[in-house]
């Protein structure tokens, strides 16, 4: 039997679905057991079929804000994980996201004395920070520590391919991409909540899934919405001083009568809204290589529950769907107000023409986990 331990830090388990379906596909390996060590802010109820599950809070966010003492916090992580490491001693540690790179140097000096060395995978959600690959002690550090860990995961080819060329890297690196599961497709959705019925009133509405972000062109896109007279619903962690600017530049009751904001829900909760939506938004601004190479889990499971998307002219959307009539590509990042509306229209005057492809599904990737554990135990 092969231990695989995961560790993270995440908002919540509950909101991130891609541990999820990891840590699923993990468990179906003959002769795995697979663990999973979170760092929360939110503990909510979950629970995974063969998966034992270790819940941690960060002790001193109840002291100092989630901007203070960054570096304390961040060792009191590390020092957890490492005893987790101890205390389970497994054969294999996936570790997810960048903030964790300080633990593959850890790992490696702690194999010095031990009898069974620690095997590492880095699974990076997001691309590491603009320094490790913009100057050539950031690419120098980056290289030696993709090459230091067992294996290494991202999330889209283009950002495989952008790190290879800049950083000079030549490390086998697995993709993964982002897609929805079995579970997820076949779920079956629910009623709207009451409340977002009444409000809807009988109308077609848009989704934006996580849209509350200055980067993911919060404000363009609703005031595209408003001007066009198109309902759109946000759902996600909702800040409240984009709404509270957005107000400030509209008349209020436009704003209430065209957008609906919506806390997070639970990632299967989802798909209550993207069933009963004419089409999804989603848009990610070229302010940073991360968002304008990001293919995003929203964009995937939209087109795999058959609903079209409205998207900007990032490269990885152009690609998904320029031979399908699987939604509108806008002629922006989402940078333009104008060109939003624009492709709005267009969307509505079209939506009885679309012709999904929903073959996006996770499973696909599972003999990509396979291959990939095998070389690395």
């Amino acid at each position: 039997m092969k231990n695989i331990l995961m560790l993270i830090r995440t908002t919540s388990l509950i909101y991130d679905d891609r541990v999820r379906k990891e840590a699923v596909s993990l468990s179906k390996m003959d002769s795995v057991n697979v663990m999973i060590c979170a760092f929360e802010n939110k503990s909510p109820p979950f629970s995974l079929s063969n998966v034992s599950i270790f819940r941690k809070k960060i002790r001193l966010r109840k002291y100092f804000s989630s901007n203070k003492l960054l570096i304390a916090k961040l060792l009191e992580m590390y020092l957890t994980f490492i005893f987790c490491v101890k205390k389970t001693n497994p054969d294999l540690v996936w570790l997810h996201n960048f903030e964790s790179v300080g633990l593959i140097p850890c790992f490696a000096f702690l194999n010095i004395f031990r009898k069974k060395k620690i095997k590492v995978i880095w699974d990076q959600h997001e691309m590491p920070p603009e320094f490790f690959y913009s100057n050539w002690v950031g690419k120098y550090f980056y290289k030696t520590l993709v090459k230091m860990a067992s294996g290494n995961v991202m999330a889209t080819d283009s950002r495989i391919d952008f790190l290879r060329e800049s950083c000079a890297i030549e490390t086998k690196i697995f993709c993964l991409e982002n897609l929805p599961d079995e579970v997820f497709v076949n779920h079956k959705s629910n009623e709207l909540k009451s409340e977002v019925v009444s409000w809807l009133n009988g109308d077609d509405f848009f989704l934006c899934q996580g849209g509350y972000s200055i980067t993911r062109g919060f404000s363009e896109v609703a005031k595209a919405f408003i001007s066009a007279k198109k309902k759109i619903v946000f759902v996600g962690a909702k800040k409240q001083t984009l709404i509270d600017c957005l107000v400030h530049d509209c008349l209020k009751e436009e704003v209430g009568k065209y957008c609906l904001f919506l806390d997070s829900v639970p990632q299967i909760e989802l798909t209550d809204f993207i069933d009963k939506a004419i089409g999804s938004v989603i848009f990610y601004k070229k302010s940073n290589i991360n968002n304008w190479l990001c293919a995003p889990n929203r964009f995937y499971q939209s087109l795999a529950r058959s609903t079209p998307v409205l998207t900007g002219n990032n490269p990885i959307f152009v690609n998904a769907i320029k031979d399908s009539f699987s939604g509108v590509i806008a002629q922006t990042d989402g940078s333009l107000e104008k060109e939003i509306k624009k492709s709005i229209l267009f969307f509505v005057e079209n939506k009885e023409s679309f012709i999904v492809d929903s073959s996006y599904v996770w499973e696909s990737q599972e003999s990509i986990i396979i291959e990939l554990v095998q070389s690395t135990i």
